[in-house]
């Protein structure tokens, strides 16, 4: 599982540029620190690649893009983004993967015992199958016996 606060930087600036009217980078850094106490630790380098995060997972938009100066460039929520942090942004996405990743090992365990219990009742299949052939092979000898006992070729002694 990824650490969650990380996850809560990236949440937080989505949730900001969703509710807010600023545009620069560092605008938004500081309506998002006043707006969430956890954040106040941040620096401002996080803060930035927080937001290059965003942009290259295409939830936020770089516009009036200045390479020669970068807190000059706005940045805007994208319809994906708004979308995304509606649905619980990267928290939830998370916690989606955990629970997906424990139901596959729910399932693998699941599939560990069935596979024992195949096992078992192949072997217990195998000693029936024996079981059987062996009861025919008994009852064959009888009638056989009884055929040429009848037939008086062999004599069977009764009690």
């Amino acid at each position: 599982m990824i650490d969650n606060t990380e996850l809560k930087i990236l949440d937080e600036i989505l949730k900001t540029l969703s509710i807010s009217d600023s545009v620069k980078w560092f605008e938004i850094m500081n309506e998002t620190l006043d707006r969430c106490e956890f954040l106040k630790d941040v620096d401002h380098f996080t803060f930035q690649v927080a937001l290059l995060k965003l942009v290259k997972d295409d939830y936020v938009i770089e516009t009036n893009k200045d390479i020669d100066n970068p807190k000059k460039t706005h940045y805007n929520i994208s319809f994906e983004g708004l979308f995304f942090i509606k649905n619980g942004g990267y928290e939830n996405q998370n916690l989606k993967s955990h629970q997906v990743e424990m139901e596959v090992v729910e399932m693998k365990k699941m599939q560990s015992l069935l596979e024992a219990k195949n096992a078992s009742l192949q072997v217990q299949l195998v000693v029936l199958t024996y079981l059987i052939a062996f009861g025919t092979l008994v009852a064959a000898i009888y009638y056989l016996l009884e055929v040429l006992a009848f037939l008086g070729v062999c004599q069977s002694k009764k009690i």
